[in-house]
């Protein structure tokens, strides 16, 4: 199995919608969905969304309707540990209630450093949230799905 952990702020849209989120803009650029996509199509992975954004049931309903638009999903959340642990902390949380009878790759698309994921650095993207998302990005992870496995 394949997955992508996925964070929205600075991955997908630039760092300013925080302000439109609550203003009901969640502005999420196009064209690094559809880079997004290319990459969920050609590797078979699925989505896991680790981002702030999973913490408000408005926010993840406003996530999976534009993701729908796209022709894309999210298989669910990484638990939600109100800022007391490591976006990292966070994702062994969740590999530790799935079923881990198959081999499994992944990687993380983040723009927070890579110290908030010790125990992930060989399966870690630092997106730069200036950027965001990226074919370089895209490229690298691609590489990734395809060579690392737990």
């Amino acid at each position: 199995m394949k997955y992508i952990f996925l964070d929205i702020d600075g991955v997908l849209n630039p760092l300013s919608t925080k302000y439109q989120r609550l203003m009901k803009d969640i502005g999420i650029d196009p064209s690094k969905l559809f880079l997004l996509k290319r990459l969920v199509d050609s590797t078979g992975a699925e989505t896991v969304l680790s981002s702030s954004w999973r913490s408000h049931r408005k926010c993840r309903e406003d996530i999976g309707k534009v993701f729908e638009k796209f022709g894309l999903t999210y298989r669910n959340c990484t638990p939600d540990y109100q800022g007391e642990t490591t976006r990292g902390e966070e994702i062994s949380a969740w590999f530790s209630i799935q079923d881990n009878s198959e081999k499994i790759n992944y990687v993380i698309l983040d723009d927070y450093p890579k110290s908030q994921f010790i125990g992930h650095e060989n399966h870690f993207i630092n997106v730069d949230c200036k950027k965001r998302l990226s074919e370089e990005n895209i490229e690298l992870a691609f590489k990734m799905l395809s060579i690392n496995s737990i």
